[in-house]
């Protein structure tokens, strides 16, 4: 983003307090990150000097992006003109056959499979289109990605008929996540200025809509859930009502974010849904089977055997898990949980382009994972100072030792660890 000044008489000493403010207006914000330059320009002088500084400079940003300077076919460009047209005339999907047949017309000439499919995924990654070469999503091209934004509108507008608001699905996905097909339907069923309809590719929608975790398939379970639909509720709550009290725990570990957005832990905890049984427990004032899932946190039951608890929980810029285990089963290495966590983070980040950097920090079983973190730095030594329980003397194994092996101590990873990007 540019921050263009139209002013008669510009002075340096305007400018410098105009960039001032600006920092103190976004102080503590990510926003900042997005301006790129503040460029000045008379509203009364058209002086091509200053206009070519500013074309300079926005090429000299857009050379820094991925796909600056790569070389693709002229009929590519060609095919690009078709998608907007089609574009232009409300046609936001076609099947994946349909559009192969346009690309292939005698004036394009894209008749090469593997080259249009290079073609789809090179519009893709630009943003011209969404495709995913993959099963259950190949067979389709959405040609104007604004249409799906509006169908995933459709399922958190506000504008819910009274009819169904009043409906046992629509409570039960208020109250727990979970959505039912019938319900999905429904939801799809707002007019758009569109030639083609939601409601006519509910099937498709559904699946594009588990790719982005929108939607997520619990494991061992025909149900679908919507994370950003799960109630609040807080850690002692599931505590009290989903952890045995008998059980042990592992020290807190943490992942620190510069800035985490809210809807990272959505795909975090989708991912957990398809990996591992979700804790469930029966509420007896409803004489229901509740799920241990909530917008900030969840149980999961770890394959291990069923003595083993993992809770996956969100605070302000932290991500954080902790094992509650069986006194009889304590294995005392779960550091293949933590390698695990710290993989798919990096996978995520590199699948939606995310430029966010964190840290490690762990605290005491009992610690509070908002203010009672301890860095990784500051655990060279056999003690540290528990934040959680002011700053009396801890022994650093008692964070360490559930999260990093032995080797890991002697090859000094840890220290490579303290500071991940």
């Amino acid at each position: 983003m540019f921050i263009i000044l139209q002013e008669k008489s510009i002075q340096e000493d305007h400018h410098n307090a105009f960039v001032e403010n600006i920092g103190k207006v976004l102080f503590g914000q990510d926003q900042k990150k997005h301006i790129r330059d503040i460029l000045n320009v008379s509203n009364t002088n058209d002086e091509d000097g200053v206009f070519e500084k500013i074309r300079k400079r926005i090429s000299e940003l857009a050379s820094e992006m991925k796909s600056w300077g790569v070389e693709i076919p002229l009929k590519w460009f060609l095919f690009q003109q078709v998608i907007e047209k089609l574009k232009e005339n409300k046609v936001p999907i076609s099947t994946t056959k349909n559009v192969q047949q346009m690309a292939s017309h005698k004036y394009i000439g894209i008749t090469d499979d593997a080259d249009f499919r290079k073609c789809l995924l090179y519009f893709h990654d630009v943003g011209t289109i969404i495709y995913y070469d993959e099963e259950g999503l190949n067979e389709n091209v959405i040609l104007d990605p604004k249409w799906l934004i509006d169908a995933f509108r459709c399922l958190v507008s506000h504008q819910i008929s009274n009819e169904t608001k009043i409906g046992d699905d629509w409570c039960t996905l208020q109250q727990t996540g979970q959505i039912t097909t019938s319900l999905l339907g429904k939801l799809l069923q707002k007019k758009t200025d569109y030639t083609i309809d939601f409601q006519g590719h509910k099937e498709y929608l559904i699946e594009v809509m588990k790719k982005f975790d929108i939607i997520v398939s619990m494991k061992d379970s025909p149900f679908l859930y919507m994370p950003c639909m799960m109630t609040d509720c807080s850690l002692d709550f599931v505590k009290g009502n989903f952890i045995t009290a008998t059980f042990d725990k592992t020290s807190w570990l943490c992942l620190r974010f510069d800035f985490l957005p809210p809807v990272f832990f959505n795909h975090i905890i989708a991912r957990y849904m398809k990996v591992y049984n979700v804790i469930s427990a029966m509420d007896k004032g409803k004489g229901v089977i509740k799920h241990a899932l909530y917008r900030k946190i969840a149980v999961f039951k770890l394959p291990d055997s069923g003595c083993k608890q993992l809770i996956l929980c969100q605070a302000p810029n932290i991500l954080a898990v902790q094992i509650c285990f069986s006194k009889a089963n304590d294995i005392k290495d779960y550091s293949k949980y933590r390698k695990d966590l710290d993989t798919f983070v990096q996978n995520l980040k590199s699948r939606y382009k995310l430029h966010i950097v964190y840290k490690v920090e762990l605290a005491c079983k009992d610690g509070d994972i908002e203010l009672g973190r301890t860095s990784l730095c500051d655990l060279n030594e056999p003690e540290y100072r528990c934040k959680s329980h002011k700053n009396n003397i801890h022994s650093s194994g008692e964070l360490l030792d559930w999260w990093y092996t032995k080797d890991e101590f002697v090859s000094f990873n840890i220290h490579a660890t303290c500071n991940r990007k």
